[in-house]
């Protein structure tokens, strides 16, 4: 019993140091300074709401946007529609959504990849997930 329990602990923290999840902020400004655009800064609401959003798509194999009554928004605290028809206000700015999903042996490995990561937006919050099928699943959320 307690090789079995040893064994589960190596096992975790194995998967720990290879990561499986994470904050991924750092990445998506890596890539930003890759093409000399100014870096985002971090809205810990919405790196929440990312990991969110992002562990329900992995889980449910969503490689775009969530839709219908469970929009990417829905993760998102203090969200509500904006004055114009598909624009979203969050504290008094536009709020916007990029995601992907790929395979991990491709040209693709380990690389972002979600929209809205070149945008002239000021904050952000992102997150990405392995899924149970192998795939890197991305979410990012922007604001002014």
């Amino acid at each position: 019993m307690i090789l079995k329990i040893i064994r589960i602990i190596i096992i975790v923290l194995a998967l720990h140091n290879i990561g499986i999840a994470g904050d991924a902020l750092d990445e998506v400004n890596r890539e930003r300074a890759r093409y000399g655009l100014r870096l985002f800064k971090r809205d810990n609401n919405l790196t929440l709401a990312a990991e969110h959003c992002c562990k329900y798509r992995a889980k449910h194999f969503i490689s775009g946007h969530c839709s219908g009554n469970l929009s990417d928004f829905h993760f998102v605290p203090e969200y509500k529609s904006g004055p114009r028809i598909g624009q979203k206000v969050y504290n008094l700015g536009r709020l916007a959504a990029g995601c992907a999903a790929w395979e991990q042996d491709g040209p693709f490995k380990n690389k972002w990849g979600s929209c809205c990561t070149y945008d002239n937006h000021t904050y952000a919050g992102a997150w990405w997930e392995i899924g149970k099928d192998g795939r890197r699943y991305m979410h990012l959320f922007v604001r002014d």
